[in-house]
This record gives C-alpha cells, structure tokens and sequence, in this order.
C-alpha cells in the first residue's frame, strides 16, 4: 500500500497545477492530504467508483511519474436496499421479525402437542387429555398469561427449585421400556419432551425469564408422566 503525503501533493502541484487527482490501485491518501486537495477544491478520483473515458489528468504513484489518461467519475450507483434483519447472532435482531419468528415456533409446538395428544386418545384417553391441557399451558405461557400454568410436584428427584430448571430424561430410553406395555405413551411423551427441551433451548434470547420457568416445568412434567406411565415409582435421579 503507497500512501500519498501533503508533501508529495504540494511538490506536485507546484510542478503544475491541477484540477483533479486520480488514485490507482494500491494508493491511498493522508489526512493531510484529502485537507490539500479539499482546501484547493481539487477533485478526487478513486479507481474503485469509475469507469474509462479520454479526459486528461495527473496521478503520482511511489516514484511520481505522470499519466496522460486517466478515467473519470463513473455515473453514480444505485445502492443497493439493505437486507430485512434477522434475528440471529450476526446482526442487529428486529423486534417485530423477532417476535414473528417465536409465534411462529410456539405454534408448531402446540400443533406438535395437539397431533399427539390426538393420536393416543383412542388408546389412553387420561394420557390424551394431560397433553390437551400443557398445550392450553403452552398457549398461556405464549401470552404471558398465568392462566392455565401447569406446575409439576416436587419428587424424590426434584425440589421446587429444581422444577424451574429443563432438565433432560430422567433415565435412559431403552428398547426394552419402549416395547413394553406402554411403550407407545412413554414413546410419545419422550418426543414431545425432546421437542420441548429443543424449544426452550433454540429460543432462550426471545423467551422472558417466566416463559422459561414455566417451560421447564413442562419438561420436567413430561419426564414425570414417562415414569408414571411405565409404572414407575421411585425417581431415577436418585439411583444416578
């Protein structure tokens, strides 16, 4: 990178004065010097914004040689619009685009609750109908309402405090748990909890400090039906 000094502007000028100043590739200009050529009114051509014409100019480079042609100001660009924010990690989130985006995450949620809680009434309709109410809780907990807010009791595993928190399964989801009886219910209820726990962590920026208690306590309410449907009795943290 060449960089042109005051110093080299007013040599140059006193050799012979000039109107305008073409910048080549590799060069750039002082402070001091854009302040000489602004104070003299003298224009500045960068090769980066221009487009070839016949008109006469002088440039300077490391060794102060001089060219007779030199380009001209292309037509001003048209800029492009900037993109629609998004709400990532990369840019300034939009709140509205924000918001879109995390109604539109509960919504598939719910409908993920709803088309299971659906496919299992025939089988086990008390276990149907626990699910059609977390999706009413996941509806209040989207809207910031208290209303209809399930909360988990505490077990042998798990204070109060602890309910607050998403925790993972309690044990581990085995072939054999699955294919026995009620494997298909423990099976559904696993799903919607990993999809749950997926929820909480992939929107953590957006959800409030409530919407995320009352999220885990979802999750932790699915690990405890798993165990009651399975016929469990003591929690299995306590055996970890």
């Amino acid at each position: 990178m060449i960089y042109i000094t005051e110093q080299n502007l007013r040599d140059l000028y006193g050799k012979q004065a000039f109107e305008s100043f073409t910048l080549v590739e590799g060069e750039r200009l002082t402070p001091g010097a854009r302040q000489f050529l602004a104070d003299r009114q003298i224009s500045i051509v960068d090769p980066a914004d221009v487009k070839p014409s016949k008109t006469a100019t002088i440039r300077i480079d490391g060794t102060e040689e001089y060219s007779a042609d030199a380009p001209t100001p292309a037509e001003p660009k048209e800029t492009a619009p900037s993109a629609t924010p998004v709400c990532d990690d990369t840019a300034a989130p939009d709140p509205n685009l924000c918001n879109e985006k995390l109604k539109g995450r509960f919504c598939a949620l719910q409908a993920l609750y709803l088309k299971q809680a659906t496919e299992l009434y025939a089988q086990n309709q008390i276990l149907a109908n626990e699910i059609f109410d977390m999706e009413c809780s996941l509806c209040s907990i989207e809207e910031g309402s208290a209303i209809n807010i399930l909360v988990p009791g505490t077990c042998s595993g798990m204070t109060a405090e602890d309910l607050k928190q998403p925790h993972r399964e309690c044990f581990h989801m085995t072939r054999a748990i699955l294919l026995a009886n009620h494997g298909t219910e423990a099976a559904a209820l696993h799903y919607l909890r990993g999809e749950t726990y997926r929820f909480y962590y992939e929107n953590a920026d957006m959800l409030t400090q409530t919407q995320k208690v009352h999220i885990a306590y979802l999750i932790n309410l699915f690990s405890q039906m798993i165990h009651k449907t399975i016929g469990g009795t003591l929690c299995q943290k306590m055996q970890k």
